[in-house]
């Protein structure tokens, strides 16, 4: 199998649901369009299959931007050698996997660990109550992106396994959501904005 194709069979898994939900619910629009009422299958197509269809796009593209940056560097094949490989790590319900050098989250981000200048936990909570817990990095590039996030007992364990292995593969990483580490990121970006 092709390398780029490998690799965004894993990585593109969040948009091709998706793309699923959004053809689905299209039929259904369509369904209520021609056979019962035509507004409630035109406020089914614009509210619900609509935004299933651009996020499908926007992942979709974020996927190729990720790939092309490991085409550029020269290393996909090597990535989807490691991704296909069997020492490699995989958490959140297979969403993350934590390879050699990669990490491949089904949201759509390819990162190397060198690429990784930041990464923090985010609490997401609802009315006080926690729900989730989000694994954020940040990018010597100056970009922020959600890697993992997960429900459950042992959810902040499994983000902080990851911050760990991040911190032992890249000694430059900034572990932590504190004002330090914060302003630093806030120089990385200006400078990654300046270098454009």
């Amino acid at each position: 199998m092709d390398a780029k194709k490998a690799i965004k069979k894993y990585v593109g898994r969040a948009a091709r649901t998706c793309l699923i939900w959004g053809g689905i619910l299209a039929a259904l629009s369509l369904f209520c369009l021609f056979t019962a009422d035509v507004t409630a299958g035109i406020v089914m197509l614009l509210v619900f299959a609509l935004p299933c269809f651009l996020s499908w796009f926007f992942m979709d593209r974020s996927v190729d931007k990720a790939l092309q940056v490991l085409i550029d560097a020269g290393q996909i094949g090597y990535a989807a050698n490691e991704l296909e490989g069997p020492s490699k790590l995989t958490l959140g319900g297979n969403k993350l996997t934590l390879t050699q050098h990669f990490l491949f989250s089904t949201g759509g981000v390819v990162l190397r660990y060198t690429d990784v200048a930041l990464c923090y936990n985010h609490l997401q909570r609802y009315m006080g109550i926690p729900l989730s817990t989000t694994l954020v990095a940040g990018t010597f590039q100056g970009k922020m992106m959600n890697l993992l996030s997960v429900r459950g007992k042992d959810k902040k364990r499994q983000t902080i396994r990851v911050m760990e292995e991040i911190a032992s593969r890249n000694a430059r990483v900034m572990v932590g959501y504190t004002a330090e580490n914060l302003q630093t990121f806030n120089q990385i970006k200006k400078a990654a904005k300046a270098a454009k």
